[in-house]
């Protein structure tokens, strides 16, 4: 499951982003964040385009010489499943 943070609406759903944000409590309940979406990609390479999208963007301001102009929080879960078809 990949979790994407983010105060951007998304161009596809302007019209609902804000139903598609909801409270998210950790295990232990302590930490709320707001969810834009979650993703159960299928294959390998679908996590893999989303994990390149999670680079963060570098740039000098007044206030120091390389800032971070987006905050990026990843959380990945993998689950096993037993084989079915033990071969």
């Amino acid at each position: 499951m990949l979790i994407e943070l983010s105060n951007a609406v998304d161009a596809e759903n302007t019209k609902d982003y804000k139903k598609a944000l909801q409270h998210y409590k950790d295990a232990q309940k302590s930490v709320e964040l707001a969810i834009k979406f979650q993703k159960y990609p299928q294959e390998k390479e679908s996590y893999q385009q989303k994990l390149d999208s999670v680079v963060r963007t570098m740039a000098s301001t007044d206030k120091n010489i390389v800032s971070s102009r987006s905050h990026a929080i990843l959380q990945i879960t993998i689950e096993g499943r037993p084989n079915e078809n033990k071969e």
